[in-house]
């Protein structure tokens, strides 16, 4: 009887088995053939379609993803399922790691007597409330410049009623809560505004921040024009769209009113967009501007929320060719904000520049505002 009975049970086990090996293969030949369309959609659709091009911002993750799946597959399935994957884990790598990108020097590497600065951007979000943790933050932070996007109210009125950070960014520029942009730029050196043509593009460009509101920078050593870029968060095609759209006008502001000067220029930016996704492609090809993350830093700055591996880096700092990235890294702290803060070192060269004279009729204000609440 017992005989009998583990003679009937050895058959049910060969058949579970096999209905394993066959749930296995199913599975990743799905993921197989998920992969082959992730690859078409990064590397075809990307600029034609907005869900194409999120599958294409998402490259690194998708590369990781299907990295693992390859290896499940030796273990679980076959050789031959494992194939596929890895190929597209190598396409969608590639497509991350050619984005256009920063000259990397490191700390070490950079020319001699070039004047070295450091960037911040952060994303502070209009809704947050932890404004006197913000404060707290700039006033300890190590940077030469920091630029704050969605800056709250309460932040820039605390920021306009203090004068800026006293003892560490003695030099500011907030708008007046309510109107314009709620962008707060705060500095160690001297700021002055550009001033730009009124010709007959001033109308359709006058509502672009970067061409009403970009400053230079008055570092003793050498002067630079910083300015900030965020286009619409591409939640649906009309706001993938549009923003593209801004990207575009801020490429032909950059080359219209500020190359010609000959100052390097550094743009903090939320781009909400990785750096493998099409915007970053768009905004190099129309402005000459790269992103300053170097493809090896797994760190990203969005949702703050997340541990940083997962994160996705939607906020960097852009710059012109000539700069060099010594350091990028993400801040370990958000203070109510879904962006975690960005740093980059950034090393200018030096250049035989003069300020035009407009750019510096404004001037600064003796308690070192910059007369922020200019239309």
């Amino acid at each position: 009887m017992s005989q009998n009975h583990k003679e009937q049970f050895t058959p049910r086990r060969a058949g579970s088995e096999s209905g394993t090996a066959f749930f296995f293969r199913i599975a990743f030949s799905l993921l197989a053939v998920t992969g082959f369309l992730w690859v078409v959609c990064a590397l075809f659709f990307a600029s034609e379609w907005w869900i194409a091009d999120k599958f294409a911002a998402f490259s690194v993750f998708g590369s990781v993803l299907f990295v693992v799946a390859s290896i499940a597959s030796l273990i679980f399935s076959s050789r031959l399922l494992a194939l596929p994957l890895i190929f597209c884990a190598a396409i969608l790598w590639w497509t991350a790691y050619d984005a256009p990108r920063a000259q990397w020097s490191g700390k070490s590497g950079f020319e001699p007597g070039s004047v070295v600065i450091r960037v911040v951007t952060y994303n502070a979000l209009a809704s947050n409330t932890s404004i006197e943790e913000i404060y707290a933050h700039l006033s300890e932070i190590d940077a030469d410049v920091v630029t704050i996007l969605e800056a709250p109210h309460d932040l820039i009125t605390m920021i306009r009623d203090r004068g800026g950070v006293p003892e560490k960014f003695e030099y500011w520029d907030a708008a007046e809560p309510g109107h314009w942009w709620n962008v707060v730029r705060l500095s160690r050196w001297p700021l002055s505004w550009t001033e730009v043509p009124r010709d007959d593009t001033f109308r359709e460009r006058r509502g672009n921040f970067s061409y009403r509101r970009s400053l230079v920078v008055l570092h003793p050593e050498q002067p630079f024009l910083l300015t900030a870029v965020f286009p619409d968060s591409p939640r649906s095609r009309e706001r993938w769209e549009r923003g593209n759209a801004e990207l575009r006008l801020f490429g032909q502001i950059i080359n219209d009113c500020f190359r010609s000067s000959g100052l390097p220029i550094v743009v903090c930016s939320d781009l909400n967009a990785a750096p493998g996704g099409y915007r970053t492609r768009l905004l190099t090809e129309t402005s000459g501007l790269r992103r300053t993350k170097p493809w090896w830093t797994p760190a990203g700055s969005w949702p703050s929320a997340l541990p940083a591996l997962f994160r996705v880096p939607i906020d960097d700092v852009l710059v012109s060719s000539g700069i060099v990235v010594r350091d990028w890294k993400v801040l370990g702290w958000a203070a109510g904000s879904d962006h975690a803060p960005v740093l980059v070192e950034l090393a200018l060269p030096r250049a035989e520049i003069e300020v035009p004279d407009e750019w510096l009729a404004g001037g600064r204000a003796p308690d070192r505002h910059l007369g922020a609440d200019r239309r």
